[in-house]
């Protein structure tokens, strides 16, 4: 699956800390895949950046429904799934403060749609 997301940091300062970027697909199940050769960080004031990647989805993941969101928890593991510590996108709409997701579209994974499959393939992530 091709992605492509846009930054723009439109706000004061880009993140101080490591912070770990993830690709996360929820609906019927949840699969993260964090994003290694992305930094937050370089997204400095009035500047941002172009996350470009593809994902390869576990073959045996069910069809459905599923959101498409950026995760961008806090580094250390007793704060990860606190959803406080994670980063909130400005974007309107976006932000689930339950879950600290910033959900950007939704998508329908769908067996009979055309393109490739990898009937191997068990993890979520990007592909080299």
């Amino acid at each position: 699956m091709p992605l492509t997301i846009g930054i723009s940091n439109e706000g004061w300062a880009a993140p101080v800390n490591p912070r770990q970027v993830w690709i996360v697909l929820d609906g019927p199940e949840r699969y993260e895949a964090a994003l290694p050769t992305v930094d937050p960080r370089q997204w400095a004031a009035g500047a941002g950046g172009l996350i470009e990647v593809r994902l390869q989805v576990p073959a045996a993941a069910s069809p459905g429904t599923y959101d498409l969101a950026v995760w961008l928890p806090d580094a250390a593991a007793s704060l990860r799934d606190d959803s406080r510590y994670a980063i909130q996108l400005a974007n309107d709409g976006v932000w689930d403060e339950t879950t600290g997701l910033n959900r950007l579209v939704t998508v329908e994974l769908d067996p009979s749609a055309p393109g490739t499959i990898d009937p191997e393939a068990t993890d979520f992530g990007p592909l080299p």
